[in-house]
C-alpha cells in the first residue's frame, strides 16, 4: 500500500518511521506493537540476501528511487499535463538543475529538489540533434556539467546565455567555442568531435557508478542510493530455493551470530556477573551456551546430528559449525538431490535445536534426542513430497530411503 503513495508523494520523515515500525514489530514482535529488542539493526536487515540481509527495501530508498522518477519526467520532457505545467510555471525555460529552491513553493516541490544532490551524477544525456540539452546545466560528457567552472558572466560576455543548447557551439561535427577561452578553459578544445543528427532526439539515460548507459528505471536508483554492505559467501546455503522459510530464517541468524545465547547475554548484564557465573547449557547441563557449543558441540545436539547424517551424504563431516558451513559453501547452488537433502537437514536440525533450548528455557519442557530427530525428519519429508523429481535410479533410491517411493516421476532427464 505504501509504495503506491511512495511514488505520488516524498512521503515525511514521521510517515516513514511509523511505517517501518510496523515493518519491525511484524519481523521481530510477531505483529505486536511491543518494545521487543530488534535481533538484528534494521540497516542491517535492510540489505540484499547477497549481503547478508533480508532483502527489504528501507521505505526512504524506495520513496526516493520512486520519486526520481518524477525528476526524470522533467529532465526528459515526458507527455504529461504535469510536466507540462512544471515547465511552465516552476521552471519558465531553465534547467530543471539550475533553479534555486525558493521558500514559498510548496513542502513537496522543495523536497523533491533536495534530491536533485543525490541523483544528479546519474543522469546523462546522449546528444541527438543537441536541441533539449543544456549547454551549462545537464551532464552531456565527463568534464559537465560546464556551470562548475563557467560563469553566467563569461557565458553572456561571449554571446551564450543559461539558456544556451549543445546545437548552439556545434558546426559541421567541431565545436565552436570563443578563442578567448582557449586560456581559460582549455578543457572544452580538447573534448571529442560530436556530430548532430537533425532528426534525432536527445535521450536522457542513467548512468551506473561503472560508467554504463542504461534505460532510466527506479530499480536502478534505488540500486544507486541504497546502503551497502559486504558480499556473504553463505548467503546462497541459506536462501536456497529449496528451504523451509522459518528454518532459513533462523539459520540467517545464526550466520550473523545474533541469537541470544547465554554468553551474549553475560555480556549484557556484565554489572550481575557474580549470578550470571552459574550459566551453562541447558541441553547438556556443562558449557556455558554459545553459537559454537549449541551448533554442534553440546552431547544433546551432537547426537541428534549424528543421527540426522545418517540420512544425507555428510557421515564424515565433523561436528562443528565451521567445518559443516565448509562443506555445504560447495553445494549451495547445487540442485541434486544429495545437495538439497543436506541443506535441508543441517537448517532443520539447528532449528529444532534451538527450539528445545526455549522449551527448557521457558516453559521447564525436556525431549529427549529421539523426539527431535523424528521431528526432524518429518519436516524434510514433508518438504521433499512437494518437489518434482526426474526418474533416474539414484533419485529412486534416495527417495526410498525416505520413504517417498509412491511420488510421482516427472521426465527421464
Amino acid at each position: 500500500m505504501y509504495s503506491y503513495w511512495a511514488a505520488v508523494f516524498c512521503l515525511p520523515a514521521s510517515i516513514i518511521k511509523s511505517i517501518e515500525r510496523i515493518m519491525k514489530d511484524f519481523l521481530w514482535s510477531h505483529g505486536s506493537l511491543g518494545s521487543k529488542r530488534a535481533k538484528v539493526a534494521w540497516k542491517d536487515v535492510c540489505l540484499p540476501k547477497s549481503e547478508g540481509g533480508l532483502g527489504i527495501r528501507k521505505v526512504s530508498d524506495v520513496n526516493k528511487s520512486l520519486m526520481t522518477f518524477h525528476i526524470y519526467s522533467i529532465v526528459s520532457g515526458r507527455k504529461s499535463l504535469w510536466v507540462e505545467w512544471i515547465q511552465a510555471h516552476r521552471l519558465r525555460g531553465r534547467s530543471f538543475w539550475d533553479i534555486k529552491v525558493p521558500q514559498s513553493s510548496t513542502w513537496g516541490w522543495r523536497k523533491l529538489l533536495s534530491f536533485r544532490s543525490l541523483v544528479r551524477k546519474f543522469f546523462w544525456k546522449q546528444i541527438g540533434n543537441g536541441e533539449s540539452t543544456s549547454l551549462w546545466h545537464d551532464t552531456w560528457c565527463n568534464q559537465c556539467p560546464l556551470s562548475r567552472y563557467i560563469s553566467t558572466r563569461n557565458m553572456y560576455q561571449h554571446g551564450f546565455s543559461i539558456f544556451s543548447k549543445v546545437a548552439e557551439v556545434v558546426h559541421n561535427g567541431m565545436w565552436s567555442w570563443p578563442e578567448a577561452w582557449r586560456d581559460l578553459f582549455p578543457v572544452l578544445f580538447q573534448l571529442n568531435p560530436i556530430y548532430i543528427v537533425p532528426n534525432k532526439q536527445d535521450v536522457t539515460l542513467w548512468r551506473s557508478d561503472g560508467g554504463k548507459l542504461m534505460s532510466f528505471s527506479s530499480k536502478q536508483v534505488w540500486e544507486a542510493i541504497r546502503a551497502r554492505g559486504q558480499e556473504t559467501t553463505w548467503s546462497k546455503i541459506v536462501w536456497s530455493g529449496c528451504n523451509i522459510p522459518r528454518h532459513s530464517f533462523h539459520c540467517w541468524l545464526i550466520f550473523r551470530r545474533k541469537l541470544w545465547t547465554q554468553d551474549r547475554i553475560q555480556k549484557w548484564n556484565y554489572l550481575t556477573s557474580g549470578s550470571m557465573n552459574m550459566m551453562c547449557c541447558l541441553l547438556c547441563q556443562r558449557e556455558l551456551e554459545s553459537h559454537e557449543h549449541l551448533f554442534f558441540q553440546c552431547s544433546y545436539s551432537s547426537s541428534v546430528l549424528d543421527a540426522i547424517k545418517d540420512k544425507s551424504s555428510m557421515k564424515m563431516v565433523p561436528n562443528k559449525w565451521v567445518d559443516i558451513v565448509g562443506w555445504l559453501l560447495p553445494k549451495a547452488t547445487s540442485r541434486s538431490l544429495n545437495s538439497v537433502i543436506g541443506k535441508l537437514l543441517i537448517k532443520a536440525t539447528a532449528y529444532f535445536v534451538w527450539q528445545e533450548r526455549n522449551y527448557r528455557f521457558f516453559n521447564n519442557q525436556l525431549r529427549p534426542p529421539e523426539v527431535l530427530i523424528n521431528i526432524i525428519n518429518d519436516n524434510v519429508r514433508l518438504k521433499l513430497l512437494s518437489f518434482n523429481y526426474k526418474d533416474k535410479p539414484h533419485v529412486r533410491k534416495i527417495l526410498e530411503d525416505w520413504k517417498l517411493s509412491s511420488v510421482e516421476f516427472f521426465g527421464e532427464t
